[in-house]
């Protein structure tokens, strides 16, 4: 995991195909570690967590991966719990297609305990489509 301080600079979008650009800015003093932006190439996705810098749940710079494993696991049961809210089904009905869905995916075998760190943003972003689509509809 890369955990990055980073500026809002802009936004442009959406383009002809409906794709948004969003622009953040690195100040030079800050320390990117084995980051480097200049390897990276075209096209490569990243899984990106925001979280504004005056927020009380921002995360320590020092964050061990248990710790994020953590706070992955408890954004996945927030956001399983606004779905639940948002489609009126029951919360062990929408913890029932998640693993159903992890399950076809191979991210898991027969519970969500067994996820990773990339597992649990896989999780997350599945869940945030749900609830967007349902926002749009």
């Amino acid at each position: 995991m890369i955990s990055l301080p980073v500026q809002f600079a802009r936004h442009s979008g959406p383009n002809a195909i409906g794709d948004h650009s969003l622009v953040f800015t690195i100040d030079e003093s800050i320390d990117m570690g084995a980051f480097n932006p200049t390897r990276i190439k075209r096209g490569t996705q990243f899984m990106m967590v925001l979280i504004e810098s005056d927020k009380e749940d921002m995360p320590k710079q020092s964050e061990t991966p248990e710790e994020t494993k953590s706070r992955f696991q408890k954004r996945m049961y927030a956001l399983m719990n606004e779905l639940a809210e948002l489609s009126g089904k029951d919360k062990r009905e929408i913890k029932e297609l998640l693993k159903k869905f992890l399950i076809e995916k191979g991210k898991i075998k027969e519970s969500t305990t067994e996820l990773d760190i990339e597992g649990y943003a896989f999780a997350i972003y599945y869940i945030q489509s749900k609830i967007n689509n349902l926002n749009e509809s």
